[in-house]
């Protein structure tokens, strides 16, 4: 797949580095909080019985949810704050 940094380099560019960063560390912690959920619903899906382990891997998928939402919200905020997005509708 051809990749380039043209993207990276205008947002950083229309923002900033340092918010340019702080959204790619927040899909990256989406990416791998998702990762983790998908993880743990195929081991729920696995398990024999309703237990313990089970319990805390639900407890801990609510927890990865949570971690996501939060690190949208962070990138809505980064995007809005630099006119990015307007009522939630991109600009560009």
């Amino acid at each position: 797949m051809n990749s380039n940094d043209d993207f990276k380099l205008l947002f950083a560019d229309i923002t900033s580095k340092k918010t340019f960063m702080t959204i790619q560390n927040a899909i990256d912690d989406i990416l791998f909080a998702e990762e983790d959920i998908i993880k743990l619903n195929n081991k729920i899906i696995n398990s024999d019985s309703q237990t313990k382990k089970v319990d805390d891997m639900v407890k801990k998928i609510d927890e990865l949810k949570n971690e996501v939402a939060t690190n949208f919200d962070i990138i809505l905020k980064k995007l809005k704050a630099n006119e990015i997005l307007v009522h939630d509708k991109t600009v560009c």
